[in-house]
Protein backbone atom coordinates (compact mmCIF):
# COMPACT_ATOMS: atom_id res chain seq x y z
CA UNK A 1 0.00 0.00 0.00
CA UNK A 2 1.36 3.40 -0.92
CA UNK A 3 2.05 6.00 1.75
CA UNK A 4 -0.48 8.41 0.21
CA UNK A 5 -3.24 5.77 0.30
CA UNK A 6 -2.25 4.82 3.84
CA UNK A 7 -2.51 8.48 4.94
CA UNK A 8 -5.98 8.75 3.40
CA UNK A 9 -7.09 5.68 5.34
CA UNK A 10 -5.71 7.12 8.60
CA UNK A 11 -7.48 10.42 7.96
CA UNK A 12 -10.78 8.62 7.31
CA UNK A 13 -10.29 6.62 10.52
CA UNK A 14 -9.63 9.79 12.54
CA UNK A 15 -12.64 11.53 10.94
CA UNK A 16 -14.79 8.65 12.19
CA UNK A 17 -13.23 8.84 15.67
CA UNK A 18 -13.93 12.59 15.81
CA UNK A 19 -17.53 12.00 14.81
CA UNK A 20 -17.97 9.35 17.52
CA UNK A 21 -16.20 11.31 20.24
CA UNK A 22 -18.00 14.56 19.41
CA UNK A 23 -21.29 12.79 20.12
CA UNK A 24 -20.10 11.86 23.63
CA UNK A 25 -18.51 15.28 24.21
CA UNK A 26 -21.84 16.92 23.44
CA UNK A 27 -23.52 14.78 26.10
CA UNK A 28 -20.76 15.10 28.71
CA UNK A 29 -19.48 18.66 28.22
CA UNK A 30 -22.23 20.39 26.23
CA UNK A 31 -19.89 21.22 23.32
CA UNK A 32 -20.12 20.73 19.57
CA UNK A 33 -17.24 20.23 17.17
CA UNK A 34 -16.47 18.53 13.86
CA UNK A 35 -13.39 17.30 12.02
CA UNK A 36 -11.65 20.07 10.06
CA UNK A 37 -8.32 18.92 8.59
CA UNK A 38 -4.97 17.20 9.09
CA UNK A 39 -1.71 19.15 9.01
CA UNK A 40 1.16 16.78 8.14
CA UNK A 41 3.77 19.44 8.97
CA UNK A 42 2.90 19.26 12.66
CA UNK A 43 1.15 15.85 12.61
CA UNK A 44 -1.99 17.39 14.05
CA UNK A 45 -5.64 16.71 13.35
CA UNK A 46 -7.80 19.78 13.86
CA UNK A 47 -11.36 19.90 15.10
CA UNK A 48 -13.58 22.91 14.45
CA UNK A 49 -15.74 24.27 17.25
CA UNK A 50 -19.21 24.83 15.80
CA UNK A 51 -20.76 28.29 16.08
CA UNK A 52 -23.74 26.93 17.99
CA UNK A 53 -21.60 25.13 20.59
CA UNK A 54 -23.13 26.01 23.99
CA UNK A 55 -19.72 25.89 25.67
CA UNK A 56 -16.20 26.46 24.30
CA UNK A 57 -14.25 23.33 23.40
CA UNK A 58 -11.22 22.82 25.64
CA UNK A 59 -8.36 20.34 25.39
CA UNK A 60 -9.33 18.34 28.47
CA UNK A 61 -12.62 17.54 26.69
CA UNK A 62 -10.65 15.89 23.90
CA UNK A 63 -8.45 13.63 26.04
CA UNK A 64 -10.25 10.42 25.02
CA UNK A 65 -10.02 11.40 21.36
CA UNK A 66 -6.33 12.27 21.80
CA UNK A 67 -5.66 8.85 23.38
CA UNK A 68 -7.42 7.02 20.53
CA UNK A 69 -5.54 9.00 17.88
CA UNK A 70 -2.23 8.29 19.61
CA UNK A 71 -3.00 4.57 19.45
CA UNK A 72 -2.74 4.99 15.67
CA UNK A 73 0.52 6.98 15.92
CA UNK A 74 2.02 8.29 19.14
CA UNK A 75 3.15 11.52 17.41
CA UNK A 76 -0.35 12.58 16.35
CA UNK A 77 -2.01 15.45 18.22
CA UNK A 78 -5.43 17.09 18.30
CA UNK A 79 -5.80 20.84 17.85
CA UNK A 80 -8.85 23.08 18.18
CA UNK A 81 -9.94 25.76 15.74
CA UNK A 82 -12.44 28.29 17.03
CA UNK A 83 -14.95 29.89 14.70
CA UNK A 84 -15.42 33.62 15.00
CA UNK A 85 -18.32 35.63 13.77
CA UNK A 86 -18.65 35.76 10.02
CA UNK A 87 -17.69 39.27 8.79
CA UNK A 88 -21.16 39.79 7.31
CA UNK A 89 -22.69 39.14 10.75
CA UNK A 90 -20.74 41.93 12.43
CA UNK A 91 -22.42 45.28 12.81
CA UNK A 92 -20.40 48.31 11.87
CA UNK A 93 -19.92 50.83 14.64
CA UNK A 94 -20.56 54.45 13.75
CA UNK A 95 -17.43 56.41 14.59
Amino acid sequence: MSKKKSNKLVIKRVEKLVQEESYYAEKLHNVRYTYHHYSPDVQTFYVWQELDSPQPVEHYMLETLQDKVQEINSRYRIGILYQGDHPSDLEEEDG
